[in-house]
């Protein structure tokens, strides 16, 4: 159990470490104005920042039915939708702080 926690969780941080430094990523999730500022998010930003609390609500729904693997291929989903849905924390934050933070 341990192994799979810590596993997700280093997936779940490089995949918000490349989604949040990614500048194609970043310019299908937040909405900007002609001069380049951010104005918020798109509708593909909120669906992958609210996705993961509709996959964590199917699982707990499901998962007295789901086969192990399925169980499973949902825990590794949801590790990577956690790592896409914390991608703007890179916008607000400095790359020291969050290492530091992730570490801790």
């Amino acid at each position: 159990v341990y192994n799979y926690m810590a596993s997700a969780t280093l997936l779940t941080g490089l995949i918000a470490y490349f989604a949040g430094t990614s500048p194609a990523f970043l310019s299908m999730m937040l909405s900007m104005d002609a001069s380049g500022a951010v104005t918020g998010m798109s509708g593909l930003g909120w669906l992958i920042v609210l996705a993961p609390v509709g996959l964590v609500m199917l699982i707990g729904l499901k998962a007295r039915t789901m086969s192990s693997g399925a169980l499973q291929a949902a825990f590794w989903g949801y590790a990577v939708l956690m790592g896409l849905s914390l991608f703007s924390i890179f916008a607000v934050y400095t790359g020291e702080s969050i290492a530091r933070v992730f570490f801790i």
